[in-house]
């Protein structure tokens, strides 16, 4: 199981989310040798225990549902012979002449089929482990990083730097770079057409960054001058 999981998931690079910083900008986020290592530490830890927990679950819930479902012991096909040491089952495929009867056939392939569903759940169910635990974990963290009402459409956002709530809160997040993050998000919404142009340059302005990066660099006073609570 654990052969599968380094196979399936093995990456140099981890994944690049759309929206974050490049690694130029995530190098310089103020985060030191210590604080990278804790983190690792924490995120390897955390895929040991969704790891375990889909070996548990495939161990004592998954592959009881098929114990003795074999083609020797439910069909009579004896492929291994003396090799196992086990006595030989009779079955619709004991005989050689009965080897390729429907009978046969339809209980070989349905021994196949129960075992290839077992496979199937055992490559996918890290998946199913890894949104529950990032539902349950992300919930945690968005609680305690003051997080709960940023969907909430009616109430006021301050991204002012260094005087804004919500601005500490970003800053505290992503790091240093956060205007970067900010001007991806609202560049994404407008080009899904979820915001207006005019939406996107107030969302912009109220950070302090301008929307298009060709026009990014801006004297601090037009920075403050823009700047406003929305």
């Amino acid at each position: 199981r654990v052969i599968i999981f380094i196979l399936m998931n093995g990456k140099v690079e981890p994944i690049f989310l759309y929206g974050t910083p490049d690694s130029a900008r995530r190098s310089d986020s103020g985060r030191g040798w210590s604080a990278n290592l804790a983190r690792d530490l924490t995120v390897n830890l955390a895929w040991v225990a969704m790891l375990g927990t889909c070996i548990f679950a495939e161990v004592w819930l998954l592959l009881p549902t098929i114990k003795g479902l074999d083609w020797s012991t439910t069909c009579g096909l004896d492929l291994l012979g003396d090799i196992s040491g086990l006595p030989a089952s009779t079955g619709v495929c004991s005989e050689s002449t009965q080897s390729a009867s429907f009978q046969c056939l339809s209980c070989l392939s349905s021994v196949g089929t129960g075992w290839l569903l077992v496979l199937i759940s055992s490559l996918v169910d890290i998946y199913f482990v890894f949104y529950l635990a990032s539902a349950v974990v992300g919930g945690i963290m968005g609680h305690h990083r003051h997080l709960n009402d940023l969907k909430n459409t009616s109430l006021p956002i301050d991204l002012r730097e260094h005087q804004g709530r919500e601005a500490s809160l970003f800053e505290r997040t992503f790091g240093p770079g956060w205007q970067h993050v900010w001007r991806v998000m609202v560049k994404g919404l407008l080009v899904e057409s979820l915001i207006s142009p005019k939406q996107a340059q107030s969302l912009a302005q109220a950070a302090g960054v301008a929307l298009d990066e060709a026009d990014a660099p801006m004297t601090q006073r037009a920075r403050v001058k823009n700047q406003k609570p929305i």
